[in-house]
C-alpha cells in the first residue's frame, strides 16, 4: 500500500462518509422510507448506529493489530453484532447518534494520517480500514 491507498480511505471518510448523512437527509419522506428498507433499518439512526459500531470495532482491532501483528480476531455473528448496534441506540437521539457517527468518522480520519506507510502495508490493518471505510460505503451508498 502506498499514499495513494491513504489518500483514497482519506476521500472516502471526508467526501463519500463526510456528506452521508447529508445525503440522506435530503431524501423525501418515501425515498428515505424505501433506502431505509433497502438497507434492513426502520430509522436513520439505527443505520448509523449501526455503522458506527463497526467503525469503533475496526479502531479497536487496528489498535490491537499495531501492538500485536499476530493478534488473529475471534470471529463475529454479524447479526448478533448488528442488533446489538440498534438496540445501543435505541433510546438515543438521532442528533446523539449523528454526533457520535460523526466524531468516529474524524476519529478514523485522524487514526489513518497517524499511520505510518508500514502500518498501512500491513495486510491485517489494511484490509480492516479497506472493509471499514470502502467496502461498508458500498454496501450503505445511496444510489
Amino acid at each position: 500500500m502506498d499514499n495513494n491507498f491513504r489518500d483514497q480511505l482519506l476521500a472516502f471518510l471526508t467526501q463519500n462518509w463526510g456528506e452521508y448523512v447529508s445525503r440522506i437527509k435530503g431524501l423525501n419522506g418515501e425515498e428515505l422510507d424505501y433506502f431505509l428498507k433497502k438497507q434492513g433499518y426502520v430509522r436513520l439512526l439505527d443505520l448509523l448506529a449501526h455503522i458506527t459500531a463497526w467503525w469503533q470495532m475496526g479502531m479497536q482491532k487496528i489498535s490491537t493489530f499495531l501492538q500485536n501483528p499476530d493478534y488473529e480476531p475471534p470471529s463475529v455473528n454479524v447479526d448478533e453484532f448488528n442488533a446489538a448496534a440498534v438496540e445501543g441506540a435505541k433510546d438515543r437521539s438521532e442528533d446523539a447518534v449523528i454526533e457520535s457517527f460523526e466524531t468516529t468518522r474524524l476519529l478514523l480520519v485522524e487514526l489513518i494520517q497517524d499511520l505510518s506507510d508500514q502500518d498501512l502495508q500491513n495486510q491485517k490493518i489494511a484490509r480492516q480500514l479497506e472493509m471499514e471505510i470502502i467496502g461498508h460505503y458500498n454496501e450503505h451508498h445511496i444510489g
